[in-house]
């Protein structure tokens, strides 16, 4: 914001200052009072689609000579409701890497003020450089004229760099020794090629890179037998080539957010890329330079880039961390200098009956959402896919796709994660709200935390609070909700596999209809392999089996 705020003010004649906070802009503008009602009506435009612009006039202030950038104090607060998210390269970011006469020619980490990392390199507010990742890269001389000059593209953008005072990629084999070479980035390609798996350094973690053949190699190593993998392509002339690509996947595809998009093939692959739906697979374009560069070194122009967690463990964000996760999975390792701060998987979409779908929303899009609440709560989520929230009276924060919770490692950092998050509020919530299921990891975090900070608990039942999330995605207030979602535990204290519910935000949730119970041997087992729940099933109705309801105040 603050650059355009600059151009704009000096070509309206209008000093003053502009300072920013950890959640909002003060702009302070002084001049001849036709001018400014003339600017503040102009202003909107020049400001991205979701700022509300507030006005107040003063009863006295300072004389300004000119329009300046003030600092303001760096804020305790972690979570900035105003954050803008990660952004894919734009097209002038990939030109002057593709250009041999450009400063930034193949430089991996080339940004600007309309793309780059934001999310996942901010440690504190407000979104100074000092405050982010970027800090630890003193800019040179002529990332400094840039800097300085309104009239050059990257003037005020504080992820500014290149090769001299930027990142730099370092490359390590399956013995975590260092492998010297010039071009780490090229070498690595070749790697891919030659069938090798790579474990890169990304945006909000690390990822495994491989080339389509080698994709049984990767799932054997990975131990993901069945789930889909994603692909990433070096352009879209590669994507139309290989894929069908509607009009409104190829917006999705192309849009900043740059998240993976359901695709169908044009001729099925020979690699087990989505065993489940062989005809499709999720694909995306680059997602930094860094892949960028990578990718458009590699002869077929698009690879397997899948997430670098193995075995249900959090993402790795450090080089040593990922050096002893990755390597047994990974033949090679690419990694760089830039810390990650916070974690960001790849956003998923699709196109559902014509309609633009977010199956998994991180990377690119916004965590924050307007929407009024009558007080402040933290929803701790479920033990399986969990994220997390927090609202704030007329917005809510949701946090990155954490995942499982069932290995201690990832339940950690998800503690350490709402813990952060809670703190980074300018006041506590005043409500924590977590699933009906007392041993989901994140029930039992739950508790502990409101007991430790005083603050009422809420237990919600699980199927209730998908069919509000459902309705809340739609923005409906009265709906038939049916979920069906494995196992959720009903408020009767039964297991319950489907559900229809009469939803209605003014009244409680009310059931209309729901499966009856039966006993599912091995326990949660039996949700992971459905043909045991069948079994049980025709082994209960051809019994006779009634399933005993315990009532909620018995559960322990």
């Amino acid at each position: 914001m603050r650059p355009a705020l600059y151009r704009f003010s000096k070509e309206h004649g209008l000093t003053g200052c502009a300072v920013n906070h950890a959640d909002h802009v003060d702009l302070t503008w002084q001049g001849e009072e036709a001018v400014l009602l003339e600017a503040l009506k102009k202003l909107p435009d020049i400001l991205p689609d979701d700022c509300r612009v507030s006005v107040s006039f003063p009863a006295e202030t300072q004389e300004f000579n000119d329009f300046s950038f003030r600092r303001a104090p760096r804020s305790r607060y972690a979570v900035n409701l105003a954050a803008p998210p990660d952004r894919v390269p734009c097209a002038n970011c990939l030109a002057e890497i593709a250009d041999p006469r450009n400063r930034r020619y193949r430089y991996a980490f080339n940004a600007c003020g309309i793309c780059g990392p934001r999310t996942t390199v901010m440690e504190a507010m407000p979104y100074d450089r000092e405050n982010t990742a970027w800090n630890d890269f003193p800019l040179c001389p002529d990332c400094l004229r840039e800097y300085g000059n309104p009239d050059d593209r990257r003037f005020h953008i504080q992820g500014i760099s290149c090769p001299k005072c930027g990142p730099r990629p370092a490359l390590f084999d399956s013995a975590r020794n260092k492998i010297e070479t010039d071009e780490p980035i090229a070498y690595a390609a070749k790697e891919i090629s030659g069938g090798r798996i790579l474990a890169l350094k990304g945006i909000g973690g690390f990822q495994l890179i491989c080339s389509l053949h080698s994709a049984a190699l990767l799932r054997s190593r990975k131990r993901r037998p069945d789930k889909p993998l994603a692909l990433m392509a070096d352009s879209l002339e590669t994507v139309r080539r290989l894929f069908h690509l509607p009009e409104k996947e190829e917006r999705l595809l192309t849009s900043p957010a740059g998240p993976a998009v359901l695709l169908r093939w044009k001729a099925e692959p020979n690699a087990p890329i989505a065993p489940d739906s062989p005809d499709t697979a999720a694909v995306m374009l680059p997602s930094s330079p860094l892949h960028k560069i990578l990718i458009s070194s590699i002869k077929e122009k698009i690879v397997i880039a899948t997430s670098g967690n193995l075995s249900g463990l959090p993402p790795a964000l450090d080089t040593e961390t990922a050096l002893r996760e990755l390597l047994p999975a990974a033949d090679l390792l690419l990694t760089h200098s830039r810390r990650i701060l916070r974690r960001n998987d790849d956003s998923i979409c699709a196109v559902v009956a014509g309609e633009p779908q977010v199956w998994r929303r991180a990377r690119g899009f916004s965590s924050v959402f307007s929407r009024p609440f009558r007080r402040r709560l933290l929803a701790a989520g479920a033990g399986m896919k969990n994220t997390f929230a927090i609202s704030d009276h007329d917005r809510f924060f949701i946090s990155s796709h954490f995942g499982e919770l069932d290995d201690i490692r990832s339940y950690r950092a998800w503690c350490d994660a709402v813990r952060a998050s809670v703190a980074g509020f300018r006041s506590e919530p005043e409500e924590i709200v977590c699933d009906l299921h007392p041993d989901y990891p994140s029930s039992r975090f739950a508790e502990q935390l409101a007991r430790e900070r005083g603050i009422p608990l809420r237990k919600a039942p699980h199927h209730c609070a998908h069919a509000l999330a459902a309705m809340l995605d739609a923005g409906l207030r009265r709906a038939l909700v049916f979920v069906f979602d494995g196992t959720g535990l009903a408020p009767d204290g039964v297991l319950r596999g489907a559900e229809l519910f009469d939803m209605d935000l003014d009244r409680e949730c009310r059931h209309a209809a729901r499966w009856d119970a039966v006993p599912l041997p091995g326990g949660d087992r039996a949700v992971l392999h459905p043909y045991v729940q069948l079994a049980a099933r025709r082994i209960a109705a051809d019994a006779g089996i009634k399933t005993e309801h315990v009532a909620p105040e018995e559960l322990s």
